[in-house]
């Protein structure tokens, strides 16, 4: 195996093993809500998407528009998000958090934030440093694959 297929599965193996730690089952939010990870990304996106479609969740995702259906069905289940009708066109439906979604983001992203300081407590500075470094160079990486600065 070549060094770089071997510094990918690496990189993969460390991204499930961080999405175990961080899960939603882990965290509190996710356990109180019955969240997936499929909840938790269509949270994060709505959020960062202030009143998206719901065509955009699914291109985002790669999911197909049932599966995306479903998952804001439940989400506005739970009353996390709502839909409305856009008013430059009223054929368009589109999502947004809720007050409740809105203030469920917020401590989700507490208790994520806490999560991870409890991780890179347990790293060496010069490591954590390293580690910084190879995110912010990852990124960049990706924009260029990606071509968007999200």
């Amino acid at each position: 195996m070549k060094t770089k297929d071997k510094d990918a599965m690496k990189f993969l193996g460390t991204m499930r093993l961080l999405m175990r730690y961080m899960g939603p089952p882990r965290t509190k939010l996710g356990s109180e809500l019955n969240m997936t990870p499929v909840h938790h990304r269509t949270l994060f996106y709505i959020n960062e998407h202030d009143s998206c479609k719901m065509t955009d969740i699914a291109n985002a995702f790669v999911l197909s528009p049932a599966a995306v259906t479903r998952t804001v069905n439940n989400l506005i289940e739970v009353g996390l998000v709502e839909r409305f009708r856009d008013e430059a066109d009223r054929r368009v439906v589109r999502v947004r958090l809720t007050d409740k979604g809105r203030e469920t983001m917020l401590r989700g992203l507490e208790e994520i934030s806490a999560m991870l300081s409890e991780v890179f407590g347990r790293m060496e500075a010069e490591d954590l440093t390293a580690l910084t470094r190879g995110m912010d160079a990852l990124r960049n990486a990706l924009r260029e694959c990606v071509g968007s600065d999200r």
